[in-house]
């Protein structure tokens, strides 16, 4: 899977490879990806593998384990694996719950080290025993949130005489035209034929995207009316490859393959359990690309939010 997301860039120290050209490298054995646990607190093994280190280099580095975001463990690096325990307390009466575990490589004075196996990511999916009910709710707190916001104008309330989308200030035309030009290149540098708008809002913008009326388009949002009025606003434009559906992106997933999944400025309005369902909806979709928002200065996605917040979001 693909990830069109721009480039990645931290302050850190240099791996060294142990002389045969190996780096070292970490990677997280237990919890497997994906893991399912009850919503009880309970205690779970981790285990984490250090690889390409030779003993003595091992007593210049440090393993660091971070569980949402806070450092648990702080230890002497050493090869081979580790086996830790971690305590994961109850759900606090939240039905489902995502805790992300993100081992590091760090070196002696606690700055992560540079290279591709410097750190490792798992992530444990918790849900309740009602979930099924639970989700429901949730789904249709979910579309009344994302309802009201676009019948209040909440994101532009015309503060400054505007009002010039629904969508806020971030689809304001002025301001879209770097990131119109850029998804235009992606589309002809990768001969694109079908895109999908994932949360294109009013789609004030999404018209003027160079190439974009000679392929498919389809936008999606959660917001019935929006939907109505982008179908009569097209229609009347005459932008006849252009269709959209009324789609809760957390429950419904994308419906289909396309060349380019285009995702700005969605995921960090949602609770980060609902933007991995998302995320995870993109791969299970068989799409190309994704063309995704993301703060690179944010080196955990915590604290979380309510459906319809704003949080900074690092998708790597």
């Amino acid at each position: 899977y693909v990830f069109v997301i721009g480039i990645f860039a931290t302050m850190c120290s240099s791996l060294e490879h142990d002389g045969d050209g190996v780096f070292p490298y970490v990677s997280i054995l237990e919890p497997v990806h994906d893991s399912l646990l009850p919503s009880e607190a309970i205690e779970i093994k981790t285990s984490v593998e250090i690889k390409g280190l030779s003993r003595e280099q091992a007593r210049s580095y440090r393993l660091i384990l971070y569980l949402n975001g806070a450092i648990v463990y702080n230890v002497a690096a050493s090869t081979g694996k580790v086996d830790l325990m971690l305590t994961i307390s109850e759900n606090g009466g939240s039905c489902f719950q995502l805790h992300f575990i993100e081992a590091v490589l760090a070196d002696g004075d606690g700055w992560q080290l540079d290279g591709e196996g410097s750190r490792d990511f798992s992530r444990i999916l918790r849900r309740c025993k009602d979930h099924a009910g639970v989700e429901a709710k949730r789904d249709s707190e979910r579309t009344g949130v994302f309802d009201k916001i676009f019948q209040d104008f909440a994101w532009d309330p015309g503060s400054d005489g505007t009002r010039e989308t629904r969508s806020g200030p971030g689809s304001y035309f002025a301001r879209t035209e770097a990131v119109r030009t850029f998804v235009g290149q992606v589309l002809a540098n990768h001969s694109a034929r079908s895109l999908f708008d994932a949360g294109c809002g009013d789609a004030h913008w999404q018209h003027a995207i160079p190439g974009i009326k000679d392929i498919r388009y389809t936008g999606a949002d959660i917001v019935g009316d929006m939907i109505e009025a982008n179908r009569a606003a097209a229609a009347a434009a005459g932008w006849s490859s252009a269709s959209f559906q009324v789609r809760d992106l957390v429950r419904d997933g994308v419906g289909g393959a396309y060349d380019v999944i285009l995702c700005r400025d969605t995921l960090f309005h949602l609770p980060l359990t609902d933007a991995y369902r998302v995320l995870r909806a993109f791969d299970d979709s068989g799409s190309r690309l994704l063309v995704a928002h993301y703060d690179e200065d944010m080196a955990h996605n915590w604290p979380d939010i309510q459906a319809g917040g704003w949080h900074s979001i690092n998708l790597l």
